[in-house]
C-alpha cells in the first residue's frame, strides 16, 4: 500500500548561516505495513531524494520520495522496501 499526500506549509522557518530562508511543510501519509497514520517535517529542498524513515509503531523501513510540482506543492510517496 503506497500513497501520496500534499503537505500544508506551517509558518515555520529555518535560517541558515548565509541568511538563506527555506520554508518547511508538515507531509501526512500512512505506513505501508501497518497502516498508522505517520506525520514528518519535511524541508523543501530534500525534493526529488529518497529516503528511509521506520515506523513509529511497527519499526519497519519505509522508503520515503518528497516531490516538489511546478507550483511548488511538496508532496510524499511512501513505499515498503520491497516495492520498486
Amino acid at each position: 500500500m503506497a500513497g501520496t499526500v500534499t503537505g500544508r506549509t506551517l509558518d515555520c522557518y529555518l535560517a541558515h548561516n548565509d541568511m538563506e530562508m527555506e520554508y518547511l511543510q508538515e507531509l501526512a501519509f500512512q505506513c505501508p505495513y501497518c497502516g498508522e497514520d505517520i506525520t514528518v517535517l519535511a524541508d523543501g529542498s530534500n525534493a526529488g531524494q529518497d529516503y528511509i524513515e521506520d515506523c513509529e509503531v511497527c519499526c519497519r523501513p519505509i522508503t520515503l520520495a518528497l516531490t516538489l510540482s511546478e507550483t511548488g506543492d511538496l508532496s510524499i510517496d511512501a513505499r515498503d522496501e520491497n516495492e520498486a
